[in-house]
């Protein structure tokens, strides 16, 4: 999840078998792409189109449907609208959709198995609120439901949403959390949402201090737990010098907030927080990443481990070329691959394109292979989804006319065994 609108990028640019190796084939690893060459890596799926309509295609998100091997990719287009696609593993489209009202923006989308749907959420622009929408899995006509609004019962501006799923049979519910401001202070809210928009509790504040901004919310989900791990961007209205903090939730409906950790406070910002839970790992099962001024002022992506008490405890170097900008990263876990998935965009001197990388549950770091990487195109703002066989990443990409098109690739992992397990 990505809240994009946050950001302004400065163009001032200055794995397994114990035996076995996994690694993602490939022909390089941690430089960008040379000048005139698409840098592609062998084993990736090939980048394929979802949506090249006149006008710009923003902001996408992906989520992953593991029964079908089908994801839903949802953007913002041109004139105030949202749309959708159900895209196949091989990149063919079952079904458009258009969805949203108001003036829809930022959207984050996740997918239940046992509800078989997904939900769409949004913010409705200034001065604007928290919506929803539901598509069936089925992805059929008229799978699409009816927008309704979530944050009904908060009286300020709403923005910036993410959402969870609760895979727990007790449960099997969502929770959306946002930026909630009053023009003063922003605050960091959230709300229970059932199945087919039922909202049986109020909004509920995640974090709100007074005088201080807290914003671009993400959350994951940890079934082993039952829990949720919220993190945020924390500015406590001193010196521009934000910081990455998270809480951990209990419950979707509001009960058992627990205490407010926080996950870097380095000098200089971090910002643009992202977060995956790997359940099978049960001591450090949460993965924080955030872009980070600490050590370069062009921003690198860095990222924790993080206990099950939301305390970090392991810094992971995601990419951190000197003079170069790494940022907006988005992160997804898989338990079938083990570990998780990071895409960020990077910029190559020229424009920016975009990268990915497969961090493993204690940390151990895969190569930095490129997912759109063309000089002379701009492809940035990436997100990804966990999947089997494959991770599925979506980015916008300029074409010749200089709008902005969606695609979207398979991240594939190759898995080698050792020579003496061949015979």
């Amino acid at each position: 999840m990505r809240n994009v609108r946050w950001l302004i990028v400065s163009a001032a640019i200055g794995f397994g078998l114990a035996a076995a190796a996994v690694v993602a084939s490939a022909a390089g690893a941690e430089s960008p792409a040379s000048p005139g060459v698409e840098a592609e890596a062998a084993g990736i799926g090939s980048p394929f189109p979802i949506i090249t309509v006149i006008s710009d295609h923003v902001n996408a998100v992906v989520a992953y449907d593991e029964g079908r091997n089908r994801s839903l990719v949802v953007w913002e287009g041109p004139s105030n609208s949202m749309g959708a696609a159900c895209v196949e593993a091989d990149g063919s489209i079952t079904r458009y959709y258009v969805v949203g009202s108001g003036i829809p923006s930022n959207p984050d989308v996740v997918y239940s198995p046992q509800n078989d749907q997904y939900l769409i959420v949004y913010d409705t622009g200034p001065g604007g609120q928290i919506e929803g929408q539901f598509i069936v899995g089925t992805c059929c006509i008229g799978c699409g439901g009816a927008p309704f609004v979530i944050s009904d019962d908060r009286p300020n501006t709403e923005n910036g949403p993410a959402v969870a799923y609760n895979h727990h049979d007790a449960h099997r519910d969502y929770l959306v959390v946002w930026t909630d401001t009053d023009n003063t202070d922003y605050g960091i809210y959230a709300r229970q949402v059932l199945s087919f928009t039922q909202k049986p509790n109020p909004s509920f504040p995640i974090t709100y201090t007074s005088g201080a901004y807290n914003y671009e919310p993400d959350v994951a989900y940890n079934l082993n737990r039952n829990e949720y791990l919220v993190v945020y961007t924390h500015d406590d209205g001193g010196p521009t010098d934000p910081d990455i903090y998270g809480t951990l939730v209990k419950n979707a409906g509001g009960v058992g907030v627990l205490a407010e950790n926080v996950i870097d406070s380095s000098p200089n910002a971090q910002e643009h927080a992202s977060v995956s839970a790997y359940r099978l790992n049960c001591e450090t099962p949460y993965l924080v990443a955030f872009s980070d001024e600490w050590n370069d002022p062009s921003l690198d992506v860095r990222a924790y481990l993080v206990l099950t008490t939301g305390v970090p405890v392991q810094l992971v170097n995601i990419d951190t070329v000197p003079g170069r900008t790494e940022t907006l990263v988005d992160l997804a876990a898989s338990e079938p691959l083990g570990g998780h998935t990071a895409v960020w965009m990077a910029h190559n001197g020229n424009d920016f394109d975009v990268y990915w990388r497969r961090i493993e549950s204690e940390g151990q770091l895969g190569p930095i292979l490129p997912v759109a990487a063309v000089y002379g195109k701009d492809e940035r703002y990436p997100s990804v989804a966990g999947g089997s066989p494959a991770p599925m990443a979506v980015w916008q990409e300029e074409d010749a006319g200089g709008e902005y098109d969606v695609y979207g690739r398979l991240l594939w992992l190759h898995v080698y065994l050792p020579l003496v397990l061949r015979d």
